[in-house]
C-alpha cells in the first residue's frame, strides 16, 4: 500500500501566547506556545535567568517538510524534540542566524521547537516555520492497489486516472475509521474520475483503484485556508547593569562626546526608541568605531532594562 502524508497542523493558542500577544506583562522565564495550520513567526526573548528555556509546539504529519529559520541578538541554541521526547538532528549549530529544515517528517505527533541561549547572554529573537503542502499525489500501479494519503479536517480530495485497460475502476475510498465513503464506480474507457470528497476528520484516507492493466494518474489535495500565525511571548529581560555590563565602557568611548548630559544621567529608558534605531542605522556614534553586533544588543539591553548607572 502506498502512502502520503502532509504537514498541515491545527492547534489553539495557550494561554500565555494569547496574553502575550495582548500585551499582557509576565515574569521573566520559560514562555510556551503552539503553532497552527500554516505554521507562522514567533517573537520571543530569552533572558539570563538560569536555564531558561522557550518552547514551542506543533502537529506534524508523516511524511510531511518542516522548514524554520531564527534571527536573533543572542547565539541560540535551537532543538527539535519529536513525540517521544526524543532529539532530532536537524544540523543546526548555534547561533544568531539558525536554519533548518526536516524532510520527510519521520512520523505524525506533537513536536517542540527548544529554544535558549548557547552562551548565557541574553537577547530577543524572531522564529518563523513553514509547512509546505504538497497540492498534488501521483498515482501508479497495476492490479488491485491502495494508496493512503493524509487529509486535515475540512480538506478536499478528489482524482483523475487513466489506464490501459478498459476496465479500471474506483473500488472504495475508506476514511480514517476504515468506513467506506465512496463506493464502486467504473471507469469509462480506461478513464476514471474521482469527484470531490469532502474530509470531516482529520486523518488518513485510502483510494483503492483495480484494473486488468496498469493505471496513472494523480490525487488533488486541498486544504482549507489558514494564516499564518503571529505570536509574541516576550516576557522580558533580566536587567542589565549600567558599570558591571560593560555599557559604560562602550558610552564613554562611543557617546559621550556627543552626549555630555548623558554621564549624569540616570537612564535613557525613553530615548530607546529613537536611540536604538539610530545606532542600527549607523547615524550613531558619530566619528569613532561603530557599536555594532553584540555591543549594540548590550546597549539596548540596558536602555529597555534600566539600571540607572
Amino acid at each position: 500500500m502506498a502512502e502520503f502524508r502532509g504537514s498541515v497542523q491545527a492547534f489553539a493558542l495557550v494561554a500565555v501566547a494569547v496574553c502575550a500577544a495582548a500585551g499582557v506583562a509576565y515574569a521573566i522565564g520559560d514562555a510556551s506556545a503552539n503553532l497552527g495550520a500554516a505554521g507562522g513567526r514567533v517573537v520571543g526573548d530569552i533572558s539570563k535567568s538560569v536555564a531558561e528555556t522557550d518552547r514551542i509546539a506543533m502537529n506534524l504529519a508523516e511524511g510531511g517538510r518542516l522548514d524554520l529559520a531564527l534571527a536573533s541578538t543572542f547565539p541560540a541554541d535551537v532543538q527539535l524534540v519529536d513525540p517521544d521526547g526524543a532529539f532530532v538532528d536537524l544540523g543546526m549549530r548555534p547561533g544568531t542566524s539558525v536554519r533548518g529544515a526536516l524532510q520527510p517528517v519521520p512520523r505524525t505527533g506533537r513536536y517542540e521547537l527548544r529554544i535558549r541561549s548557547a552562551d548565557g547572554s541574553q537577547g530577543d529573537y524572531t522564529l518563523t516555520t513553514k509547512t509546505p503542502w504538497q497540492k498534488s499525489v501521483s498515482v501508479d500501479g497495476s492490479g488491485e492497489q491502495t494508496f493512503a494519503v493524509w487529509m486535515p479536517a475540512g480538506g478536499k480530495l478528489k482524482g483523475a486516472f487513466r489506464g490501459t485497460g478498459a476496465d479500471l475502476a474506483l473500488t472504495s475510498v475508506t476514511g480514517p475509521d476504515g468506513g467506506e465513503l465512496v463506493g464502486p464506480v467504473a471507469g469509462k474507457n480506461g478513464r476514471l474520475k474521482m469527484k470531490t470528497l469532502r474530509t470531516a476528520v482529520e486523518g488518513m484516507y485510502r483510494v483503492t483503484l483495480s484494473s486488468s492493466a496498469s493505471y496513472s494518474g494523480s490525487i488533488a489535495r486541498k486544504a482549507p485556508k489558514a494564516k499564518a500565525a503571529k505570536l509574541d511571548i516576550a516576557n522580558g529581560l533580566t536587567s542589565v547593569s549600567f558599570e558591571d555590563d560593560g555599557v559604560a565602557q562602550l558610552f564613554t568611548d562611543n557617546c559621550l562626546s556627543c552626549h555630555a548630559w548623558a554621564k549624569d544621567y540616570a537612564g535613557v529608558k525613553q530615548f530607546a526608541s529613537q536611540a536604538y534605531s539610530r545606532m542600527r542605522s549607523g547615524n550613531m556614534p558619530k566619528g569613532g568605531t561603530r557599536i555594532i553586533g553584540g555591543e549594540l544588543a548590550l546597549v539596548d539591553q540596558w536602555i529597555r532594562t534600566g539600571f540607572a548607572r
